[in-house]
């Protein structure tokens, strides 16, 4: 009962990328809890097949109205288990977009690095997530081929096949504009496709999008400025070429630009 309670709650957790570290820790000690001899020894009490089975109907008698209504199995947490994966994985991706520029320099690097074996990259976070997926699987009895996005037509959860929010020519479940068709909307009704928020598109010029959270709000109009001047003068020669100085209002590339210049007449002038 008190898994099921903090599954159910855990969702409301702040996986946004200011947060997300301390939340996925939260995750990770509680599910630490549930080794494989645990494990083992709660589905033996929950099948009867323990010298403690009869505590279950005990405490179901002390619970009260409270108590779970039918058989009791590990297996029913799978809907919650699913739900707070597709929450945290969703929220990692969005963070990973977030990135700015040099962030994601420095995570390309350190994949090589990683790749070759000769260190230990941020890029452990999609692994931390696989290996908590890993443990979902043990604790709530997730099918061992268990994707928290599923890759393919064949292989989305729950039977139902995973499509892209691409609304292009030939779908005849979207517009171009991105809005379900009423046969799409029925073939979501129905079960039949499942749309990943992961996947919608951003609709707009991202150059003039609010401000992020890891961006200066009071520098992102001039940021917006800048860019629009300068891509006016490369439009007056007819160049097709777009210039983008958004990430300069992004706060972790100005530090990384300052610790740099620092550096630079420390060590080099």
């Amino acid at each position: 009962v008190p898994l099921a309670l903090f599954l159910r709650r855990a969702r409301e957790l702040d996986f946004s990328s200011k947060y997300f570290s301390r939340s996925f820790a939260l995750l990770q000690r509680v599910f630490r809890v549930y080794t494989p001899d645990v494990m083992f020894t709660i589905n033996s009490i929950l099948s009867g097949q323990h010298s403690m089975s009869s505590l279950v109907e005990t405490h179901g008698k002390n619970l009260g109205a409270y108590a779970p209504v039918g058989p009791t199995h590990m297996s029913s947490l799978q809907g919650d288990m699913q739900n707070l994966l597709e929450e945290v994985n969703m929220q990692y991706r969005k963070t990973v977009r977030e990135r700015g520029f040099f962030d994601r320099v420095e995570a390309n690097i350190e994949g090589v690095f990683s790749f070759l074996g000769l260190v230990q990259t941020s890029a452990g976070e999609e692994r931390q997530i696989q290996q908590l997926v890993e443990k979902a699987k043990l604790v709530a009895g997730l099918p061992a081929d268990y994707q928290i996005v599923p890759s393919g037509d064949g292989g989305a959860s729950q039977g139902s096949r995973s499509r892209s929010l691409s609304g292009g020519a030939g779908d005849q479940s979207m517009k171009i504009n991105g809005v379900l068709t009423d046969y799409g909307k029925e073939q979501l009704i129905a079960g039949e496709v499942t749309y990943s928020p992961d996947d919608v598109a951003y609709i707009g010029e991202r150059m003039t999008s609010l401000p992020k959270s890891h961006e200066l709000g009071w520098l992102v109009p001039l940021t917006i400025r800048a860019s629009e001047y300068l891509n006016s003068l490369v439009d007056a020669k007819g160049s097709s070429v777009r210039i983008n100085l958004r990430f300069l209002a992004d706060y972790r590339n100005i530090m990384f630009l300052l610790v740099t210049v620092w550096f630079w007449i420390r060590f080099l002038l």
